[in-house]
């Protein structure tokens, strides 16, 4: 325990005076019995976390100022979830929020893959956590206290492919700061395909026009026609516009020695900054997209390990990924939020 902690003791009578977490149910509308998880750390930052939903964010927060998109749906229980192979109901329960994960046997646009009908993002987002848990330890160096809340999401189906995504969501208390580490897993006996996406998403009043987009990538890519009309706009967003659609771009971030590429964003009306930070090596791919649309008004900065147009695609073009039986695959997001620019990439 640190002295300054160990300080701030003496002054409180539960710790909840300095952070708390906090689970209930919600009982409203289609969000009716989703469970839900609330973190203030005491610095500045809230967010809510979904275990119905994949252990996704709905909600972020940052010194009263919103930094996450949400979409018309709002929170929606995942038994409104619709898995349509060939079209888009997935958008009707699609929050956004600050994450969404998509996957994990294909991302983005439905498909026909090996005999197979894939809908939009998979299934993953709408699987609740199994034995979800939240506890708080103090850091061995520092001796702040830390929170951490992990569950286990479990995809999978009689004669098919079976995987396993474990989750822990750190939240600091000392900074506004709090990793995601995800394990998936293969926990069948034959060879399956595996993608993912980390679907982070960036609204109002965070995100506006003089929204600074600080992506250090050493390629572009449009990923359309449409796209391409202002791919050297890529970077730039404009005030909502009618009838717009959405733009998206494939990027290629350049890496630290550590393996690890990130991106900063920074509003300088409100002198708010994000940054993320993600290991490379297994989320080797990165999707921008882009939305100016009212009431559509969206940035989402995505990590995955394949590109969009779903798993036919992907395989058609070499970037499949598989996992072999038991095998498992780790990866890791650093989010930090600051009053200030964050320049150092």
């Amino acid at each position: 325990m640190s002295k300054e902690y160990a300080q701030k003791l003496k002054y409180i009578g539960n710790k909840n005076q300095l952070f708390s977490v906090k689970n209930y149910i919600m009982t409203d509308g289609r969000a009716n019995n989703l469970r839900a998880i609330d973190v203030i750390n005491g610095k500045g930052l809230f967010m809510t976390i979904l275990p119905d939903r994949c252990l996704d964010i709905y909600q972020l927060i940052y010194k009263d100022t919103n930094m996450s998109y949400i979409t018309a749906s709002g929170a929606v229980h995942p038994g409104y979830y619709y898995y349509d192979k060939k079209g888009h109901e997935f958008l009707r329960s699609f929050f956004a929020g600050f994450l969404t994960t998509c996957g994990i046997e294909t991302i983005c646009a439905p498909s026909e893959d090996a005999g197979e009908q894939l809908g939009q993002h998979g299934r993953i987002s709408n699987i609740p956590a199994d034995n979800y848990y939240v506890r708080i330890d103090e850091n061995t160096e520092s001796g702040e206290p830390e929170i951490y809340i992990t569950g286990t999401m479990t995809q999978a189906r009689l004669f098919g492919d079976k995987y396993s995504l474990t989750r822990e969501i750190k939240i600091y208390t000392s900074e506004n700061k709090f990793e995601i580490h995800d394990i998936v897993k293969n926990i069948g006996f034959k060879t399956s395909p595996h993608m993912i996406l980390y679907h982070l998403n960036y609204g109002y009043p965070f995100l506006d026009e003089n929204i600074e987009i600080n992506v250090p990538a050493s390629e572009t890519e449009p990923c359309d026609d449409f796209a391409a009309q202002d791919l050297d706009k890529w970077h730039k967003f404009n005030t909502p516009q009618h009838g717009i659609e959405e733009q998206c771009y494939y990027h290629k971030l350049k890496t630290g020695e550590n393996g690890y590429a990130k991106y900063s964003l920074y509003n300088p009306i409100l002198n708010k900054g994000i940054s993320v930070e993600y290991d490379a090596k297994t989320l080797d791919h990165f999707i921008q997209w882009k939305m100016c649309g009212e009431g559509d008004y969206v940035l989402g900065l995505e990590p995955g390990n394949g590109l969009g147009g779903g798993r036919k695609k992907n395989r058609e073009n070499g970037t499949l990924k598989f996992l072999e039986p038991q095998e498992e695959v780790k990866y890791h997001i650093v989010v930090t939020l600051a009053d200030e620019k964050i320049t150092k990439i």
